[in-house]
């Protein structure tokens, strides 16, 4: 908590009020490393039913359906119990895979591992697609009785900022009688028109356009110009693309010439990302005294991941309010990871970081484009932090409802750890399975036995997957250490 806050808090007589300053029991002090993190309870896994496995074939003669059945049955009366823990370390934790319908517990799930890593001192980046992440800050969550809190660990806070888009800040202040719960937790996140590359702007024009189109061609012509004149240094704003669209129009380079032109399309592409703040620029537009200008200042992305371990970039509802399709969280996420990765290279950032990206499937492509002109910006982003970055301190942890729509080669088939729970449907189950390979022969393959093991599985229990050791385990998750509304 913040010392404006405790104080705030500390002044009021209001007993809920006074419980969000008190300071935990004294007790045994839990460690946190970056390179040793606990996730949870194992309640059962592949060794245990190799056991009974064994224990049946010696009884049944042989491996056969026999024994896979008593195997099976015996599992169920065992499993259940906390026999070990499990944490995962720097050097095999690269690569996270989370999936789960809405309510499986994702994001319960996400808070807690993200929250102990920040204690052991690794930089979280989160996607924080609900605003919920500044209740990090704030004491009394819904673990009360500590029952999935690890040896000598206590509820705590876990210091958050979370950084909201100028325009998502904007329509929040112009809307009278709305609010911003934790509005002392966010900065605006801002940044220039230079941290924008060719393909990131070339984006804003062509991925809605159908290709080989009369429409496409034009803008294709256009963002070939543009990307060449970027790389000369001679694109250095919104203005000066807008002059490059009238340039190519009086000089009849476009297919399309009626009423504006071409030219006119372009401009009114780009005057909407700037109506809606994109860059975090228009300060002239804010009247509304409900927020001080102060407040729209931002911080420096170097300075900030220097001064907290957990940062959130959050949309909210304001994500479904965009106009005309506009992929302003697309180029968010996708300028914020490299900016993010800039900082590493130029060794301005000495801190392991885990990228944590909810609903990964709205900022990744199936068809995964290997060049990046074609490529989404997050979509590219992401893949070069999995693809190049992961042995230079980036980790990622991917969670997704539609596993179909992640692309299998450079991203389900890079993760080093799954993490599946109980609700899952059975195709995906079965695909899950079947690329990770943790079946024991032909024998093991069987949909009805894996079903038997998910029957064991509480509401909130997951099945954990080390993939390159072919290891499985039922496992029961630790809550996270901050506040948190609800397992969702």
């Amino acid at each position: 908590m913040r010392n404006s806050s405790r104080r705030e808090y500390s002044k009021s007589n209001s007993p809920v009020m006074q419980s969000m300053v008190e300071q935990e029991d004294d007790g045994e002090e839990a460690e946190y490393g970056d390179d040793e993190i606990f996730v949870g309870w194992k309640l059962g896994d592949k060794n245990l039913y190799r056991e009974l496995e064994d224990e049946a074939v010696r009884t049944e003669g042989g491996h056969n359906t026999q024994a896979i059945q008593f195997a099976l049955r015996e599992f169920q009366r065992e499993a259940g119990n906390r026999e070990d823990t499990l944490s995962l370390d720097q050097s095999s934790a690269g690569i996270e895979l989370v999936v789960g319908k809405r309510g499986s517990g994702k994001t319960f799930f996400e808070r807690a591992r993200s929250n102990r890593e920040a204690e052991g001192g690794v930089l979280n980046v989160l996607v924080d697609r609900k605003h919920e992440y500044y209740s990090n800050n704030l004491y009394n969550g819904i673990q009360e009785d500590n029952k999935n809190l690890g040896k000598g660990e206590e509820k705590q806070t876990i210091d958050t900022t979370v950084l909201l888009p100028y325009f998502v800040k904007k329509r929040i202040n112009k809307q009278e009688g709305v609010s911003l719960p934790g509005r002392e937790y966010t900065e605006t996140f801002k940044f220039n028109f230079s941290d924008l590359d060719p393909n990131m702007l070339s984006y804003i024009f062509l991925y809605d356009v159908k290709e080989n189109s009369s429409r496409y061609k034009d803008f294709e012509k256009y963002t070939r110009k543009l990307r060449k004149r970027m790389e000369d240094g001679e694109i250095q704003s919104f203005n000066h693309c807008k002059q490059l669209a009238e340039e190519m129009q009086e000089r009849e380079q476009f297919n399309y010439r009626q009423g504006r032109g071409r030219a006119g399309e372009i401009k009114d592409k780009l005057e909407k990302y700037e109506d809606w703040g994109f860059l975090g620029n228009d300060m002239d537009l804010y009247s509304n005294e409900v927020m001080e200008t102060e407040e729209l200042d931002g911080i420096g992305l170097e300075k900030l991941v220097q001064e907290t371990n957990t940062i959130a970039i959050s949309f909210g509802d304001e994500m479904e309010n965009l106009p005309d399709n506009l992929q302003m969280p697309q180029l968010y996420i996708a300028i914020l990871i490299k900016k993010l990765r800039d900082l590493k290279k130029s060794g301005k950032l000495d801190k392991k970081v885990k990228l944590c990206i909810d609903e990964a499937h709205e900022f990744l492509d199936e068809e995964d484009p290997s060049n990046q002109r074609d490529a989404p910006p997050a979509h590219w982003q992401i893949r070069q932090v999995i693809k190049v970055d992961r042995g230079k301190g980036f980790r990622v942890s991917l969670a997704t409802q539609e596993i179909q729509d992640l692309p299998e080669k450079n991203c389900l088939k890079a993760v080093d750890h799954a993490f599946i729970p109980q609700n899952i449907d059975s195709d995906g189950r079965r695909y899950l399975l079947d690329l990770y390979d943790v079946h024991g022969g032909s024998l093991d393959t069987g949909n009805k036995k894996w079903q038997k093991i998910f029957d064991v599985f509480d509401q909130y229990q997951w099945l954990y997957i080390d993939v390159d050791q072919k290891y499985w385990s039922l496992l029961e998750v630790a809550s996270p250490l901050a506040y948190h509304k609800e397992e969702d």
